[in-house]
């Protein structure tokens, strides 16, 4: 009883930041029930991480996410754990696909967030992806859904301490299928010119 008060209070909560705080607007919507890949663009700051987490809570869907081992010490393990956080080994690629496809075969894991940049983008602009995401992908064999952030960037700039006003759109775009894709290059390259296409079309008050 006390945990699923407790859930509604951090929910509640997650709504008034993002919707009064934070100003954000969704365009579209994730499905629930069903095990797919969520790639997020573009990766800013730590600021990102933040929407992400208060996205999860509001929305109550069981979102994970992996993370360099390093961040999992034993200050921060249960707080990034709490968040959907999966500690790997970035050394051992071979170990790392193994797990998350275990978890997934586990029903451990039901949606999985990833970055395909990797790195955090300098310029607000999308970045080359990197490979690994999308070998992951291979072996689970599961939709991917394209995700772009707008106005994120433009809150909390690179070597800025203190964010900016503005409003945050998240896009869920369509969801790609695996057949759509005859390899992992193809669907990067599918993930990709959707995202792009979108940033056609950039709302226009996310600086307001």
């Amino acid at each position: 009883m006390l945990k699923n008060i407790c859930r509604q209070m951090i929910k509640a909560l997650s709504k008034f930041i993002l919707k009064k705080i934070i100003c954000w607007k969704v365009i579209g919507s994730l499905p629930s029930n069903e095990k797919y890949v969520i790639a997020v663009v573009p990766h800013s700051s730590y600021f990102d991480l933040i929407i992400a987490v208060l996205i999860r809570t509001y929305s109550g869907l069981k979102i994970k996410f992996i993370g360099k081992k390093e961040l999992f010490n034993p200050i921060t393990s249960f707080f990034f754990k709490f968040l959907g956080g999966i500690p790997v080994d970035r050394s051992k690629n071979n170990n790392l696909v193994d797990g998350v496809v275990n978890l997934f075969n586990q029903n451990k894991i039901e949606i999985l967030a990833i970055a395909p940049e990797g790195t955090r983008t300098k310029t607000g602009n999308l970045q080359e992806f990197k490979k690994g995401p999308f070998y992951l992908w291979e072996e689970l064999n599961c939709p991917i859904i394209p995700i772009v952030l707008y106005g994120a960037f433009d809150m909390h700039p690179p070597q800025k301490y203190m964010t900016m006003p503005g409003r945050v759109y998240i896009r869920y775009l369509e969801a790609i299928k695996p057949e759509q894709a005859k390899s992992r290059e193809e669907m990067s390259n599918l993930v990709r010119r959707a995202m792009l296409e979108d940033s056609l079309n950039t709302p226009e008050d996310i600086c307001s």
